[in-house]
């Protein structure tokens, strides 16, 4: 068959990888994650906005990234 459709995967959802209603503090942060490869914050979350990251891995992510990306709630007072 000749359409190229079947041969893409899926995208899962879009993942933010700070979580719900968080913001990235350090987007160029290198995240060096077994299973996955070795990128900064912002390449991440790029990933997670194409839908390149499965829904389990997403639910892992913001446990694992926190700290390294500065993930923090959104600044009610900074704009």
């Amino acid at each position: 068959d000749d359409d190229d459709d079947d041969d893409e995967p899926t995208p899962f959802p879009p993942c933010d990888i700070c979580g719900e209603d968080m913001s990235m503090g350090v987007p160029d942060a290198i995240i060096d994650i077994d299973g996955l490869p070795r990128v900064t914050c912002k390449e991440l979350q790029q990933m997670g906005d194409m839908g390149d990251i499965s829904p389990g891995q997403c639910r892992r992510l913001p446990s694992l990234v926190n700290r390294i990306c500065g993930c923090n709630p959104p600044c009610s007072v900074c704009g």
